[in-house]
């Protein structure tokens, strides 16, 4: 500003020296001001240098001008020290800029930039037509220079503001006292951390509640007249007691207090204030209540509890109502001690039988002792029916009357029913022993067993699309079929280990859940293993309770984590799928209709064809001693067959384990019927020569005809040694090379790198029960490949052969 102003003056004046000596003196001053008032705004102390540099700068000035020297000889120097001292303001800003300081840091540049402009400002401003766009490019620099100020201020005022609503934060989150905020409808919009603490409740809990909510009837009902007359005044209050229930269902004596807030516009918004228990003062002051009266009494009492110190103990006025209960009846009743003086016996615990008891004991002074009386709480109905061993000793005065009973208990639930629990634990052991035994048994047999079934079906199957159906073989080839089918079905029943737990399904949209959960998974499964999500779009919604799609993510994906050693990789699939009664016919166990799938697969470990069959039988198990129950995919396979899904896993030892779950498309019944088989499209086959690779050789057998039926002329070879053997004596081409992935001494891939001086042209289809992601992810396959999943129907073999036939890729 003085800089300036001097500048006018110097414009307006006549030039001499007086005006031209003022002008360069304000530009020292105000460079050396500029720069002191730079660092006391950041911080730091100022230093010493300008000011000397100035002073010395303003005399060699005066002299200069004095002297009559040129006015290069002032000018210069003096705009060198000007550009000096705005090139060193600038670096201080940015050296002392903090992360986030956006306005700092474009300040410090513009103030290096004014820096420049004044080293070439006194040798260009001769210059008549620069000199206007000198000064244009100088007021433009300072005016966003103040700007510039401006801004880092506010940014400095809103850091310091946030330091003081954090301080005020820890404040309160560190106060042994639980602060609140409610609305004007007794709300709570806040609550400190310290409310879990205290009452049991996240904060998350409480909020959106009122205090009334978590006290008892008779307490909300006193409290809240006392609180709508407090709030109309809208006066503050102290010292208020209130009784709140813990979310364990013990009580809490708080004492609250509170005062009015209202918003910039005198509003009334509702109050804040805060909460101490005074739970253990209250006991205090309700022991020092007994009288010296009661001395004789309490004397009485106390020689009762010694001689009773082993069960629960209670002191009763001759008309049943509480004074004193001792800590082990407290914890029976799950109750605090100072809960129940003053209380009646038979408001908490209504029982007439024990009612007449009680009365007789007073009426003729006698004790009463009796042993394994049933009795349930009724505020405890999951405890059911107890047994206790119960008496009641009257305590007279002088004159021989009854002024109080102690009653004294002692729980013997568990003697009397050692025996009968003894005998079920036998029964269970027992029966789990059975039902591991069959599950064994039924995992040995089944196995195998169903794989000859999905022989049997799949060649009964193509018999009966080859038989005439007027032929009797038709009908012979039909009834094999269906003896298939059952058999299927026994198989299927006997390995159904069935849940029987109740669920609350509702329409859910499967990606939305799983997205939810990523996070969770995350964390348990660790941070070595890598968790890949891959959601398919416009998925159907399922039908089922979202718990049960936890407990399937979280066994699956804890299961797949066990199998990893050291850094490994989960994912995560979903998609759409329709299985027709083709598919169906293929694949054991699969009912047609429309199913979105949830695939789970893992690169670890893998498991071999025998702990494949054990998988699902409740307590099997491959982990160590106390490291696995066995219960988590029988769980898994359980909630699958309760909501009609399907699951299917694959898994090769060393190479990973995948699991497919299909679950029913929600509303399927109002679409058209046969949806499904309506979808089928008739597609054509070809004559192309196709070499078949693959070491289950029922598969391979069953392949074979598939692709017959088709058109195709097959080389069928059972190992990746037979199928390069055929390669070399097969004299004319080969269309297509269709092998499974994962096969001994050799995988698909490296046997379609062998193949390829053989047969240039060859084209690739690799068959595996593996998605194609984990596939690539393995690194046995790279992305894009032509690539068909396991179990696979005739009709998907058939697309997708003539799909890689017809493409112009190898691969």
């Amino acid at each position: 500003m003085l800089r300036y102003l001097s500048l006018v003056v110097a414009l307006t004046w006549k030039e001499n020296y007086l005006t031209n000596t003022a002008y360069h003196l304000f530009i020292i001053a105000s460079a050396v001001l500029l720069l002191h008032g730079t660092m006391q705004f950041i911080g730091k102390s100022p230093i010493k240098w300008p000011i000397i540099t100035g002073g010395a700068l303003a005399l060699w000035t005066i002299g200069s001008l004095f002297q009559g020297l040129s006015l290069m000889f002032v000018t210069i120097p003096v705009f060198a020290f000007l550009a000096l001292t705005y090139l060193y303001t600038g670096m201080q800003l940015l050296k002392h800029a903090q992360p986030g300081e956006t306005a700092r840091h474009i300040v410090g540049w513009l103030f290096i930039a004014w820096g420049v402009h004044q080293t070439d400002y006194p040798l260009l401003r001769p210059i008549k037509w620069f000199a206007p766009w000198g000064f244009l490019i100088g007021s433009i620099l300072a005016l966003s220079i103040a700007i510039g100020m401006i801004l880092i201020y506010f940014e400095k005022m809103q850091k310091k503001l946030q330091e003081k609503e954090e301080l005020h934060r820890n404040l309160i989150e560190s106060s042994h006292d639980w602060i609140w905020e409610i609305n004007a409808n007794g709300i709570y919009t806040y609550t400190s951390p310290l409310v879990q603490e205290l009452l049991g409740y996240t904060p998350e809990d409480i909020l959106g509640k009122t205090s009334f909510e978590l006290m008892p009837e008779a307490e909300a009902s006193r409290l809240r007249e006392t609180f709508k007359d407090i709030s109309s005044k809208r006066a503050p209050f102290h010292g208020l007691e209130k009784i709140i229930r813990h979310k364990d269902g013990r009580l809490i004596v708080l004492e609250t207090s509170g005062v009015p807030f209202y918003d910039g516009k005198g509003v009334y918004l509702g109050y804040r204030g805060m909460d101490q228990d005074i739970s253990e003062r209250k006991l205090a002051e309700e022991t020092l209540q007994i009288s010296e009266e009661r001395l004789l009494e309490s004397n009485q009492i106390l020689s009762g509890v010694l001689e009773h110190t082993y069960v629960n103990t209670v002191f009763l006025d001759p008309q049943f109502n509480y004074r004193w209960v001792n800590r082990a009846y407290a914890d029976t009743c799950r109750h605090e001690p100072y809960f129940f003086p003053g209380k009646y016996l038979f408001d908490l615990y209504p029982h007439e039988e024990n009612q007449a008891i009680f009365q007789d004991v007073v009426n003729t002074g006698k004790s009463f002792f009796t042993t394994a009386k049933p009795f349930e709480f009724p505020d405890q109905t999951e405890r059911g029916v107890t047994y206790w061993d119960w008496s009641l000793i009257p305590l007279k005065n002088d004159s021989g009357n009854v002024t109080g009973l102690v009653y004294t208990l002692a729980e013997v639930t568990e003697r009397i029913r050692a025996e009968e629990e003894k005998d079920k634990l036998e029964t269970q052991l027992q029966l789990a022993q059975k039902m591991e035994s069959v599950g064994r048994l039924a995992g040995g047999i089944a196995h195998d067993f169903n794989n000859l079934l999905t022989v049997i079906l799949g060649h009964a199957q193509l018999g009966l699309m080859k038989t005439d159906p007027s032929l009797p073989l038709f009908d012979n080839l039909e009834e094999i079929y269906k003896a298939g089918e059952r058999s299927a079905d026994l198989t299927r029943q006997l390995l159904a280990f069935a849940r029987k737990q109740t669920v609350a399904p509702t329409v859910l949209d499967l990606n939305k859940i799983l997205t939810g959960m990523l996070n969770m998974l995350q964390r348990l499964i660790g941070e070595d293993i890598e968790l890949t999500w891959l959601p398919a779009t416009d998925l159907w919604p399922v039908n089922m309770d979202p718990s049960q799609i936890d407990q399937i993510l979280v066994n699956l994906c804890v299961n797949g984590r066990d199998a990893i050693s050291g850094v490994g990789k989960i994912t995560i699939e979903t998609g759409n799928i329709v299985c027709n009664d083709s598919y169906c016919n293929h694949h054991t166990g699969f009912v047609p209709g429309e199913y979105v799938l949830l695939v789970v697969s893992d690169d670890g470990c893998g498991m071999d064809k025998e702990t494949l069959g054990h998988i699902f039988e409740p307590f099997f198990t491959t982990k160590g001693v106390g490291k696995g129950t066995g219960l988590g995919l029988a769980t898994v396979y359980g909630i699958v067959k309760q909501n009609n899904g399907l699951i299917y896993v694959y898994s090769e030892k060393d190479h990973g384990t995948t699991f497919n779950i299909y679950l029913p498309r929600h509303d399927v019944a109002s679409r058209p019927a046969h949806a499904a088989e309506s979808a089928e499209v008739f597609v054509v086959g070809g004559q192309e020569t196709i070499l078949l690779v693959e070491d289950e050789r029922a598969i391979l057998e069953m392949t074979t005809t598939m692709l017959k039926m088709q058109g195709y002329t097959v080389l069928p070879a059972n190992t990746p040694e037979e199928a390069i053997h055929t390669a070399e004596e097969h004299s004319g081409e080969i269309h297509l090379l269709a092998t499974d992935v994962i096969m001994p001494r050799m995988n698909g891939q490296d046997l379609a790198k062998k193949l390829l001086p053989l047969h240039p042209h060859i084209k690739h289809l690799f068959m595996s029960g593996y998605t194609a992601n984990v596939i690539a992810h393995n690194g046995m396959l790279e992305v894009g490949v032509n690539f068909i999943q396991k179990p696979f129907s005739m009709q998907d073999l058939a697309t997708k052969v003539r799909e890689v036939l017809n493409c112009g890729q190898r691969r």
